[in-house]
Parts: C-alpha cells; structure tokens; sequence
C-alpha cells in the first residue's frame, strides 16, 4: 500500500513558553563596595534574593533571583523590588529575563 501525500506540511511545533524566574535592574550609585550589600538587604523584604552585581560607567546592573523554588516573576513582585531599591538609589532600567533553564523547567 502507498503512503497519502499530505496536502500540507504540518507546522512545527511551536517552542515552549520560557518562564522568567530573574530580573535584572540597573542601578545609577557611585563605584564603592557598599552598593551590593545595600542592595541585598533592600530585597531581603521581596520575593528576590540578589545574586550578582556589576560596576559599570556611572551605576551599577544587579541580578535577582526568586528566592522561592518554583513560580514566575510577576509584576506586583517587580514593582515591590523597585520600590525597595529606590528609598537607597536611583533605579534606571528593569528587565525580566528567561533563562534556558527556566525554558527547560516549564516545559516539564
């Protein structure tokens, strides 16, 4: 018996969702070796544990983890982290960020 040729290709399957678990802010501080421990005490009241912070020209760009093992990064959380952040310093950018990892984690 011959095989059908299909009529069309049928489409490929479509990647999953990557699921946000990071978020990344810029800070505008001076260069000293305060800012990520100040920054680490303003999150310890937040859904985000800081796991990285970097000087660059003029400020600083942290990372933030959740700290709870599964779940996304929501607004509402975001929003709570900034305010934290901005009775110490001046933030000037967000960003939520998917990691292969959390793809990895939410096609599962």
């Amino acid at each position: 018996m011959v095989d059908p040729i299909p009529l069309h290709r049928p489409a490929p399957a479509a990647p999953a969702p990557a699921a946000t678990r990071l978020v990344e802010v810029s800070v505008a501080a001076a260069a000293n070796d305060d800012v990520p421990d100040v920054l680490a005490r303003a999150a310890a009241d937040t859904a985000f544990a800081l796991t990285g912070a970097m000087s660059w020209d003029g400020g600083w760009r942290c990372r933030f983890v959740l700290k709870a093992p599964v779940g996304v990064v929501g607004d509402a959380q975001v929003f709570d982290l900034l305010r934290c952040i901005g009775v110490h310093y001046r933030w000037t950018g967000v960003e939520k960020v998917a990691t292969a990892a959390d793809a990895r984690r939410a096609a599962e």
